[in-house]
């Protein structure tokens, strides 16, 4: 068997597709709205990271995320323990979802299933704001 070298390039790899978490002040997606890629990572609102602005955001969306991602919702500082937090998993990959209410998580029993392929973990029931009060995004990616 001979191989002979004719010079080309290997066919280029499919790129890997965007797994992005979205953040908006609106349904609809308007309004001040920001988003970031989905790794493990704590995404502090009050020190503006990737763009998101502290205690505006009210929705979330997920774009081609994982399946087994914990995103965890939170009205403090990530590394608090006091105000509201909502941890939601996925369960389905990929998952892609249409604008979550943060708000409408409340008072919803665990293992809610709150979107197709989207698990509400840990709820909240207090009475707290939290239309436009997140402040901070912990992200858990699968392995």
């Amino acid at each position: 068997c001979t191989l002979v070298f004719d010079g080309s390039q290997p066919p280029a790899a499919d790129p890997v597709p965007s797994r992005t978490i979205r953040l908006a002040e609106n349904s609809d997606g308007g309004g001040n709205n920001c988003s970031f890629t989905v790794k493990t990572e704590s995404v502090w609102l009050n020190k503006e990271d990737h763009s998101c602005k502290n205690d505006e955001m009210s929705y979330i969306k997920l774009d081609n995320v994982r399946s087994a991602v914990l995103i965890q919702l939170r009205s403090n500082d990530c590394n608090e323990d006091k105000g509201w937090t909502f941890t939601l998993r996925t369960y389905i990959e990929p998952i892609t979802t249409l604008w979550i209410s943060i708000d409408q998580l409340r008072g919803q029993p665990a293992n809610t299933i709150v979107a197709k392929g989207v698990l509400l973990v840990e709820g909240y029931s207090g009475d707290e704001n939290i239309t436009g009060k997140l402040s901070c995004v912990n992200v858990t990616e699968s392995t």
